[in-house]
């Protein structure tokens, strides 16, 4: 008479498993080493959203005299266009500095002044502006990033 006994099963059940076992094993190890590969990217992707910087550039007039009091913006690339993102004015030495900004984009500065002159002998307005768009950069990864001095360029309209 035979004995019954518990069986997992014939011998080839057996390594079927195993090697159901090391595919596992394998797929796990492969999807580890995926993941290790992209991670450092994927951590400095997620901590340069994070990090903020400051953008600076100063404007002059053609005799190098510092633009100072010129209305000053930012923008930012948003992926798809430029949009605006802070306003602010250039000091007495001709600068700005936008500070607090995500280093994880492209900006540009735009300056610009304008005088309204109101001429009562002639009856009209006389409006002179200086302005000035810096090229666009991306932002460094900290610290600040000077964009450069650049020279404002004079318009005049109105006539009297």
């Amino acid at each position: 008479m035979h004995a019954t006994h518990a069986s997992i099963g014939s011998p080839g059940s057996l390594t079927t498993l195993l090697g159901r076992a090391r595919a596992l094993v394998l797929a796990v190890a492969i999807l580890l080493a995926g993941f290790a590969a992209v991670a450092p990217q994927i951590a400095q992707e997620a901590g340069a959203s994070h990090t903020t910087v400051n953008v600076n550039s100063c404007f002059k007039y053609a005799n190098g005299t510092a633009a100072s009091g010129f209305n000053l913006q930012l923008y930012k690339w948003s992926g798809s266009s430029w949009v605006h993102y802070k306003s602010g004015k250039t000091g007495t030495n001709g600068c700005g500095t936008f500070y607090g900004v995500p280093g994880d984009a492209a900006y540009y500065f735009a300056a610009s002044f304008q005088l309204k002159t109101y001429k009562a002998t002639y009856n009209c307005t006389l409006i002179e502006t200086w302005q000035k768009v810096t090229p666009y950069k991306w932002a460094p990864m900290y610290g600040t990033g000077y964009w450069g001095t650049y020279t404002v360029e004079f318009t005049k309209s109105g006539t009297c």
